[in-house]
């Protein structure tokens, strides 16, 4: 390429960038600009609530909201008073909750499924199963992300945020998803299918996968199976009218997202909501041995 031809490309370059900079500059002239007298989330409050509200209305009608049995992903939840509200069936106490994490997560397990739809179809069999329905045992089941046939393995998605991330790293994943995946084993054993691992995938939502992914693999473990359903049952076994502030609650950061944690409740516990696992107490006629 000769001089002449690189300088014309190069004025040509700058011409139209300096065409599309003063275009851009005008844009910003005439936008409707935020007011300096007034924070920006109450300038755009309006139209973030229509969305939140549009968005978290269709969230409301999904399987995953709309499920009222208890499923693999909630039997190892560390909180018995939790799981206790949850097998009564008790309205949740707060109809505000902002599931934009869940509805995220619920998107990338989409867009995974597709991607290992494709991959069947590019191999020419079905290596994977996606999205697989399985049985745990009568009367509760659950979906496996992905079932390896090649290498006899169960992978569960997990999209978390920087926090979650790090926590995970120091801590590993927690009680739920490991009880999770064991029940996710089970029903693919109840198929006759082989299980040799269990995979949980920790994939960041803001870095690269390649970065910051955790992968955590354990051996399908037949004792923390039936440990986690004989406690599940346990808590659906106690008296009808067992007070609340007698079964145990975990003092634990999640508390936040239950369904049933009202912090301004006027009691610890009752029937309708909890104050949270922070402000439980020891008493002595605690359900805790029974449940434990």
């Amino acid at each position: 390429m000769t001089d002449a031809v690189t300088d014309a490309a190069q004025q040509v370059a700058a011409d139209k960038g300096k065409v599309l900079e003063d275009r851009l500059a005008g844009l910003r002239k005439t936008a409707d600009r935020p007011s300096p007298a007034l924070p920006l989330a109450k300038q755009t409050f309006g139209l973030a609530n229509a969305l939140e509200d549009l968005f978290l209305s269709a969230d409301s009608q999904s399987d995953r909201s709309r499920q009222r049995a208890i499923g693999p992903s909630e039997v190892g939840d560390d909180c018995a008073r939790r799981l206790r509200y949850k097998v009564i069936g008790t309205p949740p106490v707060r109809q505000d909750q902002d599931s934009w994490a869940a509805i995220l997560g619920t998107s990338a397990h989409l867009w995974i499924a597709e991607v290992f739809r494709q991959r069947n179809r590019t191999l020419g069999r079905e290596r994977y199963l996606i999205e697989h329905r399985v049985t745990v045992r009568p009367g509760m089941t659950g979906q496996v992300d992905l079932y390896d046939k090649a290498t006899a393995t169960a992978y569960d998605w997990k999209l978390v945020g920087p926090e979650t991330l790090r926590s995970y790293g120091t801590q590993g994943p927690p009680n739920r998803y490991l009880v999770q995946g064991q029940l996710y084993g089970r029903g693919l054993q109840n198929e006759g299918l082989e299980v040799r691992k269990i995979a949980i995938v920790v994939l960041p939502r803001a870095a690269k996968i390649r970065d910051k992914a955790q992968i955590w693999s354990y051996a399908p473990d037949q004792d923390v199976v039936d440990a986690s359903l004989a406690r599940l049952d346990e808590i659906a076994g106690l008296p009808a009218g067992t007070p609340m502030d007698v079964i145990p609650a975990t003092a634990q950061s999640e508390c936040r997202w239950c369904p049933w944690f009202d912090p301004g409740h006027a009691v610890e516990a009752d029937e309708r909501g909890c104050r949270g696992g922070h402000f439980a107490r020891r008493r002595k006629d605690t359900c805790e041995d029974l449940i434990a």
